[in-house]
């Protein structure tokens, strides 16, 4: 995804909190989908000084989801070839696991995944829902 992370479409909340955001990270948690962000800074976010939000809406977004936000800075990046060889050598490189969740009740779940090999990132999503 390329975004600058900023939707004002329902107004602007000064306590950065967007229910649009919430219902984005909700969806692709029900439907295991990571989302891996690419910032690219519009007009609309460099006048409105909504930089720091919306990288932060896009780095949660990611990281909610199991996926990764990129960034240059709070400028646009000259060139997205970078962030698409990160990108590709992290898809070259996962594995995908599978459980089943025993869990009785319904809703959110959190998970925490480790590695017993040091030195290993793991990205996934913060829980699942039932």
């Amino acid at each position: 995804m390329i975004s600058d992370g900023v939707d004002v479409s329902r107004g602007f909340d000064s306590s950065f909190q967007s229910v649009d955001l919430e219902h984005a990270i909700s969806e692709a948690q029900r439907r295991a989908v990571a989302v891996y962000a690419f910032f690219a800074p519009t007009e609309a976010a460099n006048g409105s000084n909504l930089i720091p939000f919306g990288q932060s809406s896009l780095q949660k977004l990611a990281d909610q989801t199991g996926g990764r936000a990129f960034f240059q800075g709070f400028n646009a990046p000259t060139s997205f070839d970078p962030f698409i060889r990160e990108l590709n050598a992290a898809l070259d490189r996962q594995i995908a696991l599978t459980y089943l969740s025993t869990h009785p009740k319904k809703g959110f779940h959190r998970i925490k995944i480790v590695s017993l090999t040091p030195d290993v990132e793991l990205s996934y999503p913060a829980g699942y829902k039932r």
